[in-house]
């Protein structure tokens, strides 16, 4: 008996070597390699922005799209670009990089992220108080979206290693980030960070983090709407149209954003080219499904709230973030590299729980979440319902990781409070 649980370890210590080493070949392969040789990615889209803001182009022409990836062109990027729908402060993001090149600047933009890289375990695990190999084991749930974000030359890698500094501050007594005035900066760069304020609702200190957070994206905003007052106009307009999951350049019925709402079009709403045999012609059915799921979601949550005794803890925090993703009206994978400090702080609980078996089945979901995409799923023609249905992997692993947490949160709460 002693023998085969000897054998068991040695075989899981082997296996997790494994993947180590497979992840690191796919970061590699997928992430390094090809972001280091090709400039037709994301990373097009905020530099040709902060050339342009540089050559004094009026922000509010870059959600013309035509207008935009012509500019692009005329910058020598040939595979054009795209702004829409980014805020207008995105323009500036790049600029520092516009002294060079698009791909030597690229390849810098590459190196940066890289070092940032190389970084987290080493945070990860003066956070978690887990071991180097263990913190390195929880970054490689996330292979497939740092693969993403090194080769499109995003944002994600940054922000996500910033809001884990920033928010783990929180805890600690030694505060040394403005941490209302980097949410801020975070959240007018890309919306989601302002849900990361809900971690600060315990502290002594919340008024002056939300004071900062608000003056971090107002004044940018002001300072913006003076040099250009079109440029916000543009915007909401375009961003109107993105939260309903109509996106700007690629249509409501997108399946590789994987959101709530281009599942429902595809299955109730027609297009006479897009979508020209919907499984019911019945558009009605979408806005009646997608609130009661986000009403579904809300009673859970306050459900969870209710039964802690109104209490607001970091792990109820992580959970609520995890239920807003599933709403989202676009997701990409280098999207989930947000979600850095919230599953850190999901695996630190359970591991304090002890829940080696709740620990197993949520990093398979999450890293099943994460890693397959629409195009991993074969096609079966013969079933369009269940077809359509299967190619929204990311869409279901996020809702089932939702349930999953829930159900154990609320078992816990059971436990502790009767």
């Amino acid at each position: 008996m002693v023998k085969e649980k000897t054998t068991t370890i040695k075989l899981f210590k082997v296996l997790k070597y494994l993947w180590l080493v497979f992840s690191f070949i796919i970061i590699i392969w997928k992430g390094v390699i090809p972001g280091s040789k090709k400039v037709n990615t994301d990373f097009n889209n905020y530099y040709t922005a902060s050339k342009l803001v540089l050559e004094g182009k009026s922000i509010h022409k870059f959600y013309n799209n035509d207008w935009f990836y012509k500019q692009a062109q005329n910058l020598g990027i040939k595979s054009g670009a795209k702004f829409s729908p980014f805020p207008p402060i995105t323009a500036y993001a790049y600029i520092p990089l516009t002294i060079w090149k698009p791909l030597t600047a690229k390849r810098i933009w590459l190196l940066i992220n890289i070092f940032i890289l190389i970084i987290v375990p080493f945070r990860i695990r003066k956070i978690s108080d887990w071991s180097l190999n263990k913190s390195i084991l929880f970054l490689s749930l996330f292979t497939i979206p740092l693969a993403s974000s090194l080769y499109q030359g995003q944002l994600y890698l940054i922000i996500g290693f910033i809001l884990l500094e920033t928010i783990r501050q929180i805890y600690t007594k030694k505060k040394k980030f403005p941490i209302g005035s980097v949410i801020g900066v975070a959240a007018s760069l890309k919306y989601i960070p302002i849900l990361f304020l809900g971690y600060i609702i315990r502290s002594q200190k919340k008024t002056t983090i939300l004071l900062s957070a608000f003056l971090a994206i107002i004044i940018p905003s002001l300072f913006i709407y003076w040099k250009d007052n079109q440029a916000y106009s543009s915007f909401f307009q375009h961003f109107q149209s993105h939260i309903q999951g109509n996106l700007p350049g690629q249509g409501k019925y997108a399946i590789n954003f994987q959101s709530i709402d281009s599942l429902l079009n595809n299955l109730f709403i027609y297009g006479s080219i897009k979508n020209p045999f919907p499984i019911i012609n019945a558009s009605i059915l979408k806005p009646i499904i997608k609130y009661s799921l986000f009403a579904g979601i809300v009673s859970f949550l306050f459900l969870l709230f209710k039964k802690n005794k109104f209490q607001t803890t970091p792990l109820f925090v992580s959970i609520c973030i995890i239920g807003i993703f599933i709403m989202l009206p676009a997701s990409a994978s280098y999207h989930f590299f947000l979600l850095l400090f919230p599953l850190l702080n999901i695996f630190m609980w359970l591991k304090n729980l002890n829940s080696k078996k709740t620990i197993g089945i949520v990093a398979i979901i999450v890293l099943t979440t994460f890693s397959l995409q629409a195009h991993h799923i074969p096609n079966f023609e013969k079933f369009p319902t269940i077809n359509l249905l299967l190619h929204y992997p990311r869409f279901w692993g996020l809702l089932c990781l939702f349930l999953v947490l829930s159900l154990h949160y609320n078992n816990y709460l059971s436990k502790n409070y009767g």
